[in-house]
This record gives C-alpha cells, sequence and structure tokens, in this order.
C-alpha cells in the first residue's frame, strides 16, 4: 500500500487540494485525489525488480507542488493483497 498525507506549511490557508502522483522510477503508476489530505493506493500488479517510489503533490490552485524524496525498494515477488 502506497500512502501519502500532504500538509500546508500555513495551517491557516487550511487542507491543501488536487492529487498524489506515486511514481515507480520516475513513471507515474498511480494517480490519486486527495481526500482530507491523505491519498492512498494499492497494487497488485507490481512487477518484481530493485526501484525507486515517490510521491508527489501535484495541487489545485492556492497551493504549491511538491514530491517526497525517493524511497528504494526490492519488490522480490508477487504479493496477494486480498487477505
Amino acid at each position: 500500500r502506497f500512502t501519502a498525507q500532504v500538509r500546508s506549511a500555513e495551517p491557516r490557508s487550511g487542507l491543501p487540494t488536487g492529487s498524489v502522483s506515486f511514481r515507480r522510477d520516475g513513471r507515474e503508476i498511480a494517480s490519486v485525489p486527495l481526500q482530507n489530505g491523505n491519498a492512498s493506493w494499492a497494487s497488485r500488479t507490481l512487477a518484481p525488480g530493485h526501484s525507486d517510489f515517490l510521491a508527489e503533490f501535484v495541487p489545485r490552485p492556492n497551493f504549491f507542488a511538491s514530491a517526497s524524496p525517493p524511497r528504494t525498494a526490492q519488490i522480490t515477488g508477487e504479493l496477494d493483497l486480498r487477505n
């Protein structure tokens, strides 16, 4: 499961609106709208391999784009998320 939490640097400006682009090795693997500043996504189809993952905030007006630092992960095989 991929999760991202987006907060404004200035709390008085309210919760950010927009979406989060989850990326694997620079390519978008999902775009998820923010709900109360949070975005979450799960996949059953990630191919095995060593990759860099990051989350990129794609804002609506009045907020600035930002991205997480990349996190490296090794996907070692198929993962059954049904349970």
